[in-house]
């Protein structure tokens, strides 16, 4: 068998359409965390209204379930052309030129955008909190966040980074 670009380009070909599938996928799905965060939120709020209880505990879940929806159906968003642009100005151009806006929004701010979130962010949570000599003492008890002793490292393995951004 013969290996041709044509062979290259149709395997790429499927595999996207591969992503897309899996992609229209998970956004059918992920829309229920979007209901367990407001169902979570109505129940936090009733019990701390009318038990005078109130947990810490429902907020955060509330963020992370909320969080979760945000970044998991970035990709949906995208694939359905449903992420910010501003329509005012792409309705009146051409279907190619809204293509090209695309292609280069994508190009050279989406996709540096998360590099830099992966190059500053990975070592952020990988130098000296998460790998130090006794990472538990620089945790709360539930092992995700961090104490307060934590924050005074975060800031010291972070700023150097930062300030290399910062004009001298």
């Amino acid at each position: 068998m013969e290996i041709t670009s044509e062979t290259h380009v149709n395997a790429l070909l499927k595999f996207s359409k591969g992503v897309d599938w899996l992609n229209g996928q998970i956004g059918k799905y992920v829309i229920w965390l979007i209901l367990a965060s407001t169902v979570i939120s109505a129940i936090n709020a009733v019990v701390r209204k009318a038990l005078n209880i109130g947990s810490n505990a429902f907020l955060e879940v509330q963020w992370y379930l909320f969080a979760a929806s945000f970044m998991i159906a970035s990709a949906y968003t995208l694939l359905n052309g449903e992420h910010v642009k501003i329509d005012v100005v792409s309705s009146k151009l051409s279907k190619r030129a809204q293509i090209w806006i695309d292609v280069i929004g994508f190009s050279f701010f989406l996709t540096p955008m998360c590099l830099a979130i992966l190059y500053y962010g990975v070592p952020f949570f990988l130098k000296g909190v998460a790998d130090g000599p006794e990472p538990l003492k620089l945790f709360q008890s539930d092992r995700i966040h961090p104490n307060e002793n934590a924050h005074p490292l975060m800031l010291a393995t972070v700023w150097p980074e930062l300030r290399k951004l910062l004009p001298k």
